[in-house]
């Protein structure tokens, strides 16, 4: 069950354009793979019908703390970010077969990555909902 990080057609652009703010990152969870993980899309409303919440995950999605993008020497761009952790309550959170990283902000919601589980994730009442991203970052780019 191997978790796999894919672009957005519009994610390259976005960043040069200055359209993107960090402190805006989040993580919505969804529940069909296919439908949700169309590079073609630009907006988050062509995914929401697929957004999974309830019992404690907000509709929209958590937050990524201390997100921040570090260029190395040989212009790769690595995108970093706290790990998110919300505990179920009410109720599981799940079943969700994927994620999507989006910036959230006033004027626009963009979805930047879409994260392939690998198979169908949940968490029981009282249980972390977990996205532990890799030590090497949630995403790297060249230019």
């Amino acid at each position: 069950m191997a978790v796999t990080i894919q672009f957005y057609n519009n994610t390259r652009k976005l960043f040069p354009n200055n359209e993107v703010r960090l402190a805006d990152f989040k993580v919505m969870l969804v529940n069909n793979n296919t439908a949700s993980n169309n590079a073609a899309f630009n907006n988050i409303s062509q995914i929401v019908a697929n957004e999974v919440s309830g019992n404690n995950w907000a509709v929209g999605g958590q937050g990524i703390g201390s997100a921040a993008i570090a260029v190395s020497s040989n212009n790769e761009a690595t995108l970093t970010g706290n790990n998110i952790s919300q505990t179920a309550s009410g109720g599981p959170i799940g079943p969700a077969l994927g994620g999507v990283i989006y910036v959230c902000n006033a004027a626009t919601a963009h979805p930047l990555w879409f994260i392939d589980f690998g198979g169908s994730q949940s968490a029981g009442d009282g249980t972390a909902f977990k996205i532990n991203w890799n030590a090497s970052g949630i995403a790297q780019w060249t230019d």
